[in-house]
């Protein structure tokens, strides 16, 4: 139990100091800095109740060293970065922001349409645990039909993250206030996709999406904007965890799975990364899925995903089917050589796109940081981009980044936001 104590403290300590330095846990980095801190001591509590005691051997300490330093390295720059100091926010103009806004708003509104449907079904079925086994299980039944509209309205919701990001630049911008509920609305686009799945990640990423933004741009909001969305976060958080836990007491209450009930299983939901990674690491004949988690690679470039070992896997108390966090996905898909080239090419990266940036920053370089918060504070669980929809995403994104600072740059009449809710 002591490596997993020492590695739960490892992270706490990251997250002390990076809130002593910034004046407060609650800005960006603490909101992803506290995801790792809470799920890590989760994983001590998984162990607690009995599970995974094959991870307490000696022979783990080591897998254990080597998958905490891959977690480490992907922290340190948000760690490193201090958000606090950024007094300037520069965004396109009036007519750019209107035009792009509508936009998510149009496509974010078709996509709850589309899926709404097959959500109020699966939840008048009444067995949610049920539903989910048919959806996932030999079958797998689908509750809506899968096609181009399926396709439009998937990627759709991937933008619920921009919705967000809107929502709050319209707040302190002020006089919008349609188009703010609007946005609010459009942003709950992913959670309703993901329930059509009978699935709760979506719900979890929308509130860790949402509270990463409203640590950023906190300091830009009138205080008198800021009690309100306060009330909108509890109210609106709220709603959403209730769908969440229909479904997982739907599974879980009357289970055996880690320990039975609903609590244990909250439990295991949230600690088995910090678990399961280390015992992944730990394995001899590590199960790898070369290209599987990039297939729009593969579909552009014509070629072939070099596929091993791609059913499900169980080696020891090992199981591919349990959270294992982003570093195992990437693991599996670009081999150790792999998985180090992209660590140290995503870290450079963040810092020339963003961690240069001291008073200033632009909605192309916060869409980057954004990008980069979504891989990361998703992938305390698993590689949520690793597929077709997910490679787009990041694709999309990168380029709307590179047009954001293009028009922040180029266009006339663009926006400052500073502190305090002045522009």
């Amino acid at each position: 139990m002591l490596k997993f104590i020492i590695q739960f403290l490892l992270i706490f300590v990251i997250w002390h100091y990076n809130n002593k330095n910034k004046g407060g846990m609650f800005t960006p980095s603490g909101v992803l800095l506290s995801i790792y801190t809470l799920c890590s001591f989760m994983g001590i509590m998984l162990l607690c109740n009995g599970e995974f005691q094959t991870a307490l051997q000696d022979r783990y300490w080591f897998p254990m060293i080597i998958f905490d330093l891959f977690i480490i390295l992907y922290l340190l720059p948000f760690y490193k970065y201090n958000e606090t100091q950024i007094n300037n926010f520069k965004i396109p103009n009036k007519t750019f922001l209107d035009v792009f806004s509508t936009i998510i708003i149009i496509l974010s509104i078709y996509s709850i349409l589309f899926f709404a449907k097959s959500v109020i079904g699966i939840f008048s079925m009444g067995d949610l645990g049920e539903a989910r086994n048919a959806r996932y299980g030999s079958g797998g039944v689908e509750y809506f039909e899968a096609g181009l509209q399926a396709t439009i309205a998937s990627v759709a919701a991937a933008n619920y993250c921009f919705a967000i990001v809107l929502f709050f630049i319209y707040a302190i911008i002020g006089n919008s206030k349609k188009r703010c509920i609007l946005l609010l609305l459009s942003s709950i686009s992913e959670p309703v996709h993901v329930l059509a799945f009978v699935g709760r990640d979506g719900i979890v990423f929308w509130l860790f999406t949402f509270a990463f933004c409203y640590a950023f741009f906190r300091p830009f909001l009138q205080e008198s904007i800021d009690k309100q969305i306060r009330k909108i976060c509890i109210i609106g958080g709220s709603i959403l965890l209730i769908p969440f836990m229909l479904i997982t007491i739907s599974r879980f209450a009357l289970s055996d799975y880690m320990g039975g009930g609903t609590g244990n299983s909250m439990v295991a939901y949230m600690g088995q990364p910090f678990v399961q990674g280390p015992l992944f690491f730990g394995i001899d004949n590590k199960p790898i899925r070369i290209g599987s988690a990039f297939p729009l690679f593969y579909e552009i470039t014509n070629t072939h995903q070099l596929n091993n070992n791609i059913a499900d896997s169980e080696i020891g108390e090992w199981r591919s089917w349990i959270f294992s966090s982003f570093i195992v996905s990437l693991y599996q898909n670009l081999d150790l050589f792999g998985l180090i080239v992209v660590t140290i090419l995503t870290i450079t990266f963040f810092y020339f796109s963003i961690g240069y940036k001291k008073d200033y920053i632009d909605l192309g370089n916060y869409t980057i940081y954004l990008l980069l918060f979504q891989i990361i504070g998703q992938g305390v669980f698993y590689f949520r981009q690793g597929n077709r929809g997910g490679n787009l995403f990041i694709i999309s994104t990168l380029f709307l980044a590179i047009l954001f600072s293009h028009c922040c740059r180029h266009w006339n009449n663009p926006i400052i936001l500073r502190k305090n809710g002045t522009t």
